[in-house]
């Protein structure tokens, strides 16, 4: 009796550990800011409900977390068509609208062997917030381009800019 106790118990046990491998890993990128957490946490959530195991590896640049993607360390990243479009595949045209890029980086990573899925329904565009006494002072800045003419124009005079990482970095960004 004691035995039989014994290999069922063994069997019990090994059925667990089969049903846990048989449980596929996914494993998701997010970068350093809150969007990339909660997109990130979404998601997983969202594949937890449908039998997947999830695990997030967040805080990451951009640049280590499309290496990890591309060496296979990832196995999915929410990822920006501008990102990927100027920062990894060095396109510097200017791209009809969202539907084109979305195009033009989906055949480009696939050569690198990662796919795009459908894209999401919300836009995520860099924008300008500047206080009342400076965009009354600017009135022609409208446009981060504005912005960056003014800068130039006004070369000897100090102005007080923040920009985050990824942008200050980024070849259609802002250089310092």
């Amino acid at each position: 009796m004691k035995r039989i106790a014994l290999l069922l118990g063994a069997a019990l046990l090994f059925a667990g550990f089969a049903q846990a491998a048989e449980k596929p890993l996914i494993r998701i990128g997010a970068r350093v800011f809150t969007e990339q957490t909660v997109l990130a946490e979404i998601t997983a959530r969202y594949l937890r409900q449908h039998g997947f195991d999830v695990r997030i590896t967040g805080g990451l640049g951009s640049t280590l977390a499309r290496s990890a993607q591309e060496s296979g360390q990832l196995d999915m990243v929410w990822e920006y068509t501008g990102v990927s479009l100027v920062s990894y595949n060095h396109v510097d045209e200017r791209l009809p609208d969202a539907a084109a890029t979305y195009a033009r980086v989906k055949e480009l990573d696939a050569k690198k062997g990662l796919v795009w899925l459908a894209p999401s329904r919300f836009s995520n565009t860099y924008a300008l917030a500047l206080p009342r006494e400076v965009a009354e002072e600017y009135p022609q800045v409208q446009t981060i381009s504005q912005l960056n003419q003014v800068l130039r124009d006004e070369a000897g005079k100090t102005h007080i800019l923040a920009l985050d990482t990824e942008f200050a970095n980024r070849p259609d960004g802002l250089a310092a």
